[in-house]
């Protein structure tokens, strides 16, 4: 919200009356932070706000680029033993 109280899009008042307390009282979700991650799979959350469209494409742009899951990698080592007269064999 602050982000897009600086672009000069909405001031940060009318952001948290029109989009963060509406989503606090959606029936679907008990947070505001729920609704939000769920407008990634579901864009008609934000529909129902009846938000100006120069709000929602901010909002939209400020809602991918944050909380789109992060990649992530992943390295782990673990040794291998056989102690059965194949060896390598058994292990292939």
């Amino acid at each position: 919200m602050n982000n897009m109280a600086k672009s000069k899009v909405i001031t940060i008042e009318e952001a948290y009356k029109t989009i963060i307390w509406p989503l606090y009282k959606h029936k679907d979700f008990t947070h505001a932070h729920d609704a939000l991650r769920a407008y990634l799979d579901d864009p008609l959350i934000i529909d129902e706000l009846n938000l100006p469209k120069e709000v929602k494409t901010e909002l939209d742009k400020e809602i991918r680029r944050r909380m789109t899951p992060q990649s992530l990698k992943v390295v782990a080592n673990f040794e291998l033993k056989c102690n059965e007269f194949a060896g390598i064999e058994a292990i292939k």
